[in-house]
């Protein structure tokens, strides 16, 4: 079946889910079921079409090299080898044909020409592919888990139609085979987070903050737009330098002329200004203040925004970018640094959460801080495959807390919690799973993933064993939350009201059906990737079958992988060190023993978390009451979050504010001041005049015309047609001049 050139159909059908339900719903024609049935049938069809393609890709796109020969302009085929990624990429539509363009770039005495064309271009290659099945498989577990929790709402239609919007946006987003396509996805998920998290826009959100549903979904609008500035700065200067926006173009550019790029200035400042766009999107330091107010939402959004969508767009765009990042070390660095500082900064506000849905907001943040650490680190593979697993487990861990919430009258404060097992036995083995995963217990995928991230960026080049050591910290930090989590929801005696009690019971089947679906994920996907280290232990050899697809997308090309000296190689056993030369320096492969040691490190940093919130929290929180007032300081200052959100507010919002006010006070009385008194001034001169015209000018008009006019009415009477009176006039004026001409002639 050939299905590659209809990519472009699978975010399309989506697209067409929204407008379908969101129109019908608001005309009244769409109502009840059919509203879920039209949207979850996109979604479904959308995986259905999706799957298809990557099966059809994993065999093979040199079928499709006639077809792109006959076509050119419309497809392009790149057949994988073993320094090449396989890609099939079609465009829909010419978008921006500049043409011939000059670029002027920073040296005016170097301008040249670029033939600059933007296209409606999709791209899938084995990237795309992981990504395209995670978002649409987890996406439509999403959709058909919001049934049971979103019925009886009065927006049941808008609700679903937002969902497949964002599955749109998303699958734009993934399928851009350039910066500017990519954008639009990028774009569009911003706005559906802004419409889902603002979704019940007319409640409070936050006792302690004050914020309502409106306010957390503007919050994560306008922190969004700051890191998308640096993102477009980051793609104008691509246009400027490259002249075009293509990924598959930039990759060779840079690949091309590897030695002139690497480590060249112009190319970090392009790489930290994405970045920058990144940690807006993916909640990184210093910008990932608004995705725990993101819990505003129902919690099918927050499940869809943590785990299969809006957040995972940096670090897709990172790994797609890597070409960039790898001859970038400057860049590499920050991205390794803000996203371990992320990875252990989150984990501790985390700690001290009582909202349910805020612990795992938290944890969300500190799991990206794992995959920005594995990409600056060089390690993209782990990371995108910690992407893969976090989607699993973190949707499953949102979905459970959903299932808990909704039995629990809608409340989020775990301290109301306690006992469910025993009511919602389903949830509460599939939580038990998920946390087993994000906590890193062997074999579940979450050790799989994270664990390897935090190997390489001991060992890499591009590591260091501080990076390694925050993220060590935090993985301690994020056993103990998790298990923290589970105790006081799950464990003790139930601290519920009485009415809540009465109803306790285990949520439905179309919502227990998802979490048992994704709990298998949580446990079993990371036997996809097991890391070769774990794999040398057992004696399996290399079987990472997740690296193998995935590595030649993201493989460092060019200066930055040419081997020198005589230790290549890829690992060695029990003394032997091996490594390899790379062009920024000396890289070392674990030993047999350091593979051992790192994981024993893992099962301790596991059972520390663990025998800490069991500590606690085991015995019905009693040691964690006892606790409480010596720690009162410390735990204020965790869960007002080291008060960021208020330092952000005096440092930031009030200076911004009151600037605002000041521009305002400027506009209404210099700006607005000068145009009113303009118009008064103008509105007096026209007065004068108008009395200017009134009484003199008018005036002088009319003593003419009235002096004619009496001139008129005499000449009138002297002009009246009796020859009598002529004859009489003309005597006495013979006499009058007779008199006149006697008196001036006097003697």
């Amino acid at each position: 079946m050939n299905v590659l050139p209809y990519i472009w159909l699978i975010p399309l059908i989506p697209l067409a889910g929204f407008l379908v339900v969101g129109t019908l719903w608001t005309m009244g024609v769409l109502r009840g079921a059919w509203v879920h049935r039209v949207a979850v049938t996109a979604s479904a069809l959308a995986f259905v079409v999706a799957a298809l393609a990557v099966w059809d890709f994993s065999g093979g796109v040199g079928k499709y090299e006639s077809l792109a020969a006959s076509d050119p302009g419309r497809y392009a085929v790149t057949v994988g080898g073993e320094h090449e990624a396989s890609r099939f990429s079609v465009t829909v539509a010419e978008w921006v044909p500049a043409g011939g363009t000059v670029l002027k770039g920073w040296d005016p005495g170097k301008h040249r020409w670029a033939d600059l064309h933007v296209g409606w271009k999709f791209s899938l290659d084995a990237l795309t592919a992981v990504m395209l099945l995670v978002v649409t498989f987890v996406g439509t577990l999403i959709h058909i888990y919001s049934i049971g929790y979103m019925e009886g709402d009065p927006g049941y239609g808008r609700f679903f139609a937002y969902l497949n919007l964002f599955m749109a946006m998303m699958l734009t987003l993934v399928l851009g085979g350039n910066l500017l396509v990519m954008f639009v996805g990028w774009e569009g998920v911003g706005l559906c987070s802004y419409l889902l998290i603002g979704f019940f826009f007319d409640q409070p959100f936050d006792k302690e903050s004050g914020l309502s549903c409106a306010d957390a979904g503007r919050k994560a609008f306008i922190t969004n737009r700051v890191g998308d500035f640096g993102f477009l700065l980051g793609a104008l200067l691509l246009v400027v330098t490259f002249g075009t926006l293509d990924f598959d173009a930039l990759s060779a550019a840079i690949n091309g002329a590897s030695r002139a790029w690497y480590a060249a200035p112009l190319l970090t400042g392009i790489g930290v200004l994405l970045f920058v766009g990144a940690t807006g999107k993916s909640a990184q330091v210093p910008l990932y203040v608004w995705l725990p107010d993101a819990m505003a939402g129902p919690t099918p959004v927050s499940a869809l925004i943590h785990a299969a969508t809006m957040v995972t767009a940096g670090v897709y765009m990172l790994s797609r970018m890597s070409a960039l990042y790898w001859h970038a070390p400057g860049a590499m660095f920050v991205v390794a640094v803000v996203g371990a500082l992320t990875a252990l900064f989150a984990a501790t506000m985390g700690v001290a959460q009582y909202d349910i849905k805020k612990v795992l907001a938290y944890s969300t943040v500190s799991q990206l801080g794992y995959m920005f650490l594995g990409a600056g680190v060089g390690a993209f593979v782990a990371a995108v495959f910690h992407l893969v697993t976090h989607a699993f487990f973190k949707a499953c861990l949102f979905l459970g807390s959903g299932s808990v919430i909704a039995r629990c009258g809608h409340t989020n404060d775990m301290r109301l919690y306690g006992g469910l097992k025993k009511w919602m036995p389903v949830t509460y083995w599939t939580f038990l799973v998920s946390t087993l995963a994000i906590a890193g217990l062997v074999p579940f995928s979450g050790f799989m993933s994270k664990d390897e991230i935090l190997a390489q960026s001991l060992f890499s080049i591009r590591g260091h064993w501080l990076l390694w050591l925050m993220g060590t910290l935090g993985a301690v930090l994020t056993s103990f939350y998790m298990f923290r989590a589970v105790w006081m929801t799950f464990h003790g005696k139930n601290r519920s009201p009485e009415w809540v009690r009465e109803q306790l019971r285990e949520s439905p089947p179309v919502m227990t059906g998802v979490l048992v679906v994704l709990a298998i994920g949580a446990a079993t996907l990371g036997l996809i990737g097991v890391p070769h280290g774990v794999s040398r232990l057992v004696g399996l050899g290399d079987v990472n079958w997740f690296a193998h697809v995935l590595h030649p997308v993201v493989a460092a090309r060019g200066v930055v992988a040419e081997v020198h000296g005589e230790h290549g190689g890829h690992g060695g056993h029990g003394g032997e060190v091996a490594g390899e030369y790379l062009r920024e320096g000396f890289r070392v492969h674990p030993t047999y023993g350091q593979e051992w040691g790192l994981f024993l490190l893992a099962l301790g940093v596991f059972a520390t978390g663990l025998g800490l919130a069991w500590w606690a929290y085991g015995n019905d929180m009693a040691r964690a009451r006892a606790l409480a007032p010596r720690f009162a300081y410390v735990r204020r200052l965790l869960h007002r979050k080291w008060f960021v959100d208020e330092l952000y507010g005096k440092l930031v919002l009030k200076p911004f504010y009151g600037l605002c006010h000041f521009f305002h006070g400027f506009d209404v009385w210099v700006v607005d001041g000068a145009v009113n008194g303009t118009a008064r001034a103008t509105l007096a001169l026209s007065h004068l005049k108008a009395a200017i015209d009134r009484y003199v000018v008018d005036l002088g008009v009319n003593a003419v015309g009235w002096f004619v006019r009496l001139g008129g009415s005499l000449m009138r009477r002297l002009q009246a047609g009796y020859v009598q009176s002529y004859a009489a006039f003309l005597v006495l004026g013979s006499f009058l001049l007779l008199a006149v001409y006697m008196l001036i002639n006097r003697p």
